[in-house]
């Protein structure tokens, strides 16, 4: 699950980045359609259809595993395999190296993904850490500044509608890469914002 959530951000991060012009216009285009023509009843129908499609996925599947069982049924009455002592101590050597090295290969992995949580795990800590700083004025001006973008955000929410400000949200992030230098990086402001704040260590 880890894995796909970093690999839906590294495909956002790709489309904001324009690396792919044409996949970066279709996504935006479809975003805002999406966007527009979406209502709120329209959640849980979406998660229905995914609920439907797995049943289905694993009717097929089951499907097509009893048949594959069936073939093999045959297949093995039908067919005789000569054995020999002599082969059977090579094979089974092979079998036992495989397995090791499938077993290092699994401990690696769940090593990297063990680091890789607790990477993610202490990020979103310090950052949680960081929130509480700035509703705790542990910084006075940048949690006065936050307070006059909190009253600016209440007052575009009341009289501009939530569609509106989604879109202008998703072409503005869209529109970063134009006129800018072909190196350029696009950064998030809100996380920059954020980094500017001290974490409960940086304040011991």
């Amino acid at each position: 699950m880890l894995k796909g959530t970093v690999d839906i951000v590294q495909f956002i991060g790709c489309c904001f980045r324009w690396e792919n012009p044409w996949l970066s216009l279709s996504v935006l285009m479809t975003t805002i359609v999406v966007i527009w023509n979406f209502e709120l009843y329209m959640l849980p129908f979406l998660l229905l259809f995914f609920l439907v499609r797995n049943v289905i996925a694993e009717y097929r599947q089951n499907r097509l595993k009893k048949s594959d069982d069936s073939l093999d049924d045959d297949t093995k009455s039908n067919t005789v395999q000569p054995t020999s002592a002599d082969e059977e101590i090579p094979d089974a050597d092979i079998n036992t190296k495989e397995q090791k090295l499938s077993f290092l290969g699994v401990i690696q992995s769940i090593q990297d993904t063990i680091m890789e949580i607790q990477s993610q795990i202490d990020n979103v800590a310090s950052a949680l850490e960081r929130i509480k700083n700035l509703f705790n004025f542990t910084v006075p001006w940048l949690s006065t500044l936050f307070t006059i973008l909190l009253v600016l955000v209440v007052i575009g929410l009341y009289y501009i509608p939530l569609r509106y400000l989604i879109i202008g949200v998703v072409i503005g992030e869209f529109a970063k890469r134009f006129g800018k230098p072909k190196g350029y990086s696009p950064n998030n402001e809100l996380a920059d914002f954020i980094s500017r704040l001290p974490s409960d260590t940086e304040l011991v």
